[in-house]
């Protein structure tokens, strides 16, 4: 900018000269505006588009690795294990994403459910827990195995929907169905209409 000051004083008697010096002047001032915006938004080579919709995406905000979670009863006994490989933590919508979520809950009266997934969204606000990919439901007492591939488990009520094909297996026989609900206190489970069911012999 002072380069470009002196030059116009010099021109002073000469109109090419004064143009010349105040070109110079608004290249500059040009040249430092481009510097500023690039300097507050350096990512200028991304279509405005995208940077719009980066803009919009939720930003994580929290990760944690082998996480374990546990809650207990008046009485002090252990009521409820939620475990995770990996954990992302949503603070912009209170949400997280469960990597390998791994669900336990006990009853006080011996009785117990196992539940075992590939991935998770665990909504805070309303402590509901969505499963998706290679669900196990386990009745840690009998044994017996519920196989899906999506399930909602709201963490207040203790109960389990799903609305996909369910595949329940105790002992030798096994019952596939459209959807369940289950009620994990009472260890009550509906099963959806065209339940089928098949009996496995021994050894087979």
């Amino acid at each position: 900018m002072a380069a470009g000051t002196s030059t116009a004083a010099r021109g002073s008697g000469s109109g090419l000269a004064l143009m010349g010096g105040l070109r110079q002047n608004v290249l500059l001032a040009l040249l430092a505006l481009l510097l500023l915006a690039w300097f507050w938004a350096p990512n200028l080579d991304t279509p405005l588009d995208q940077r719009g919709a980066a803009r919009q995406q939720p930003s994580v905000t929290t990760y944690l690795t082998d996480s374990r979670s546990q809650a207990y009863n008046e009485a002090g006994q252990l009521v409820e294990i939620l475990a995770a490989e990996r954990i992302a933590y949503r603070d912009a919508d209170n949400i997280s994403e469960l990597s390998q979520p791994r669900y336990y809950v006990h009853d006080g009266d011996d009785r117990s459910w196992s539940l075992v997934a590939q991935r998770g969204t665990l909504r805070h606000a309303t402590e509901i827990l969505s499963l998706r990919q290679d669900i196990l439901l386990t009745n840690d007492q009998s044994g017996g195995t519920l196989a899906t591939r999506a399930l909602t488990l709201n963490l207040r009520s203790k109960t389990a929907t799903s609305m996909v094909p369910v595949t329940f297996t105790q002992a030798n026989n096994q019952v596939t169905a459209d959807g369940m609900r289950a009620d994990l206190t009472t260890q009550v489970i509906h099963l959806e209409p065209n339940v089928e069911s098949l009996y496995v012999p021994p050894g087979q």
